[in-house]
């Protein structure tokens, strides 16, 4: 009899620049970053145990901040505390694909 290895699925995951540059507004947590971090973790964690929020240092878009990327997917920039349930949702949906 063969031996089966487990496959380990990755949960999805979805990151948020959290980098702060001096300057008025040059970086994502100069324009609020980590209180989106904060809302949409808290949020993430409301809706699905499935979803890992993580902070991440740059995305190499500061001008067009805050930003965000859903793993595997296009940056997504300017997100406000509004957008958050929407992200939340194309996670989830892409889950049940």
């Amino acid at each position: 009899m063969s031996s089966i290895k487990p496959i380990q699925l990755e949960l999805p995951k979805i990151f948020v620049c959290t980098n702060f540059r001096s300057g008025v507004h040059s970086s994502c947590a100069a324009r609020g970053s980590k209180d989106i971090f904060k809302q949409l973790n808290a949020l993430a964690k409301e809706r699905s145990d499935d979803i890992v929020v993580e902070q991440i240092v740059c995305l190499g878009r500061c001008e067009n901040g805050p930003n965000v990327r859903i793993a595997g997917h296009e940056i997504i920039n300017s997100v406000s505390i509004d957008d958050l349930p929407s992200i939340l949702d194309a996670v989830l949906a892409a889950g049940n694909k």
